[in-house]
């Protein structure tokens, strides 16, 4: 059976916000396209186009984590907060705080873990768990949900897909034949012959 790494995805928030202030980043779970930021260059090696065995089969069962991002102001708080505990100089010297704590001040919104979560719930996967520093979902589910969910198809079968049916395609449906809509029709089994 062939194996699939799937290290982490980053949820990339477009909006800004405070460190101790900032609310909840999310507008609407379901817009992929402003929401969600892929992490370019986030893969591993054997992942690159030479060890590519092809796709795995759709009920293969996947562990996962999606790896929250902070916004630039929170990110640069909680850095500044670690630098802190080591600095002689400074009153948050050695005084530690717990995972909990750390969440609370420079974690994700609870709102935006709730919204994240229910996206993907509302996809079949089944969230876990939520560490404590409520910046990483825990989740599992198949390989065939993350090919829903996220859109993912083999760029070849899809293309041949698309070539093999676009000379007979009503030019006011074209936008069927678009990635984002071809879904199953992309597939190499659904190809003809």
């Amino acid at each position: 059976m062939q194996a699939l790494a799937l290290a982490s995805l980053m949820l990339a928030f477009l909006a800004s916000g405070q460190a101790q202030t900032e609310g909840p980043r999310l507008d609407h779970a379901g817009d992929r396209r402003t929401q969600a930021g892929y992490a370019r260059g986030q893969h591993a090696p054997r992942s690159e186009p030479p060890n590519d065995l092809g796709p795995v089969a759709d009920d293969l069962h996947l562990d996962m984590y999606l790896q929250l991002k902070r916004s630039p102001q929170r990110d640069l708080a909680a850095q500044r907060f670690v630098e802190s505990l080591t600095d002689k100089t400074s009153p948050n010297f050695h005084k530690w705080i717990t995972a909990a704590e750390y969440g609370q001040r420079f974690g994700a919104a609870p709102e935006d873990i709730a919204t994240v979560s229910r996206w993907l719930e509302s996809h079949g996967f089944t969230v876990n768990n939520v560490p404590a520093n409520q910046m990483v979902v825990d989740f599992s589910g198949n390989a065939g949900q993350v090919r829903a969910a996220l859109h993912t198809l083999d760029p070849e079968a899809y293309l041949r897909g698309v070539l093999t049916r676009i000379a007979g395609h009503p030019i006011s449906r074209i936008a069927d034949l678009l990635p984002w809509n071809a879904g199953q029709a992309a597939k190499p089994e659904h190809l003809p012959a």
